[in-house]
């Protein structure tokens, strides 16, 4: 069940770990562009969704209630940006919370994936719990690190492909 999106989700890993390779931690908490999300944001996000994921699969969630209002669904990339976790904080964290994930999908329940989607802004377009997680490891992981990507290239580092 889901090969397809892990197998997106795992090379998204790969590649979100090769562009934080070339974002340093002066780099950390600046956009690529004016009103762009800063690195440090988007991979806390990206730690959160991650931490979202164990939870709609009934795993134990890995993260502190606190970043959410940091980096949850919402939340504001500068209100908090003092706040934010340090360069090696945030990666240690994004890197357990997608091997957390990694071994959480090998046993998924598909009777509660069938069942309504615990996140209510997207429900009327992915209505059960399976095509919201669908979308996070596939979709909503791409689009952020995409800009993870710009941030990098911003810094006038060279494409990776």
């Amino acid at each position: 069940m889901f090969e397809h999106e892990v197998t997106v989700y795992r090379f998204m890993h790969h590649y979100g770990r090769k562009l934080l390779a070339d974002v340093s931690e002066a780099q950390f908490k600046t956009p690529a562009f004016a009103g762009g999300n800063p690195p440090s944001w988007i991979v806390g996000h990206l730690t959160v969704s991650a931490d979202f994921i164990l939870g709609v699969l009934g795993k134990p969630r890995l993260l502190p209630k606190s970043w959410m209002v940091l980096f949850g669904p919402g939340s504001d990339p500068f209100k908090h940006l003092d706040r934010h976790p340090d360069h090696a904080t945030l990666i240690a964290a994004y890197e357990a919370g997608h091997q957390a994930v990694f071994e959480a999908m090998k046993d998924a329940d598909a009777s509660k994936l069938s069942g309504p989607s615990p996140f209510e802004p997207l429900k009327e377009m992915l209505p059960t719990a399976g095509d919201l997680l669908a979308h996070l490891l596939t979709s909503h992981e791409a689009f952020h690190i995409s800009q993870l990507s710009a941030c990098r290239r911003s810094t006038g580092n060279s494409p990776l492909f």
